[in-house]
């Protein structure tokens, strides 16, 4: 069963060596995503990572990769949003603008298994203009996926 990791970035540099990294210790890139606000941020990312490029989603939030299951929740933001792996398709799915609670960055978290509490703090650090690493795992890679995120200046919420 795939553990659920989160990691809060403030650094581009960071997020790309993260990324990298994840990468490089055999993490799946369908199995990492990316949540944001920063759009050109993100695109830089997916040309020097293997994350898909971004593509335009409803509502016109844009959306990287197989986040597109969460994307379309990211509708709250008050600027347009980048996601990447599979917590996009929720978000994508949903096809949701404005301010719609029912389709909150939280709410879209909470779908993934993350408690509403710490969903909430998450969707806070995005509107701060931070991102979002989320990464669907085998529990023997939890340590190393930790020692990567703590390596590369992730941010405690």
């Amino acid at each position: 069963m795939a553990i659920l990791m989160v990691g809060v970035f403030d650094a581009e540099g960071d997020l790309h060596r993260t990324v990298k990294q994840l990468e490089e210790a055999g993490i799946n890139v369908k199995d990492i995503s990316v949540v944001g606000r920063k759009v050109k941020q993100l695109k830089r990312l997916s040309q020097q990572t293997k994350l898909d490029e971004p593509e335009t989603g409803p509502s016109s939030r844009i959306v990287i990769g197989l986040v597109r299951q969460m994307a379309a929740g990211l509708g709250v933001l008050s600027e347009p949003a980048v996601a990447t792996g599979p917590a996009a398709k929720i978000m994508a799915g949903a096809g949701v603008g404005g301010h719609d609670t029912e389709f909150s960055l939280t709410r879209i978290l909470t779908m993934t298994g993350i408690p509403e509490q710490e969903a909430s703090k998450y969707e806070q650090q995005v509107e701060m203009d931070r991102t979002l690493i989320l990464i669907a795992c085998d529990p023997s890679q939890q340590n190393r996926v930790s020692t990567i995120f703590k390596d590369n200046g992730i941010l405690n919420v």
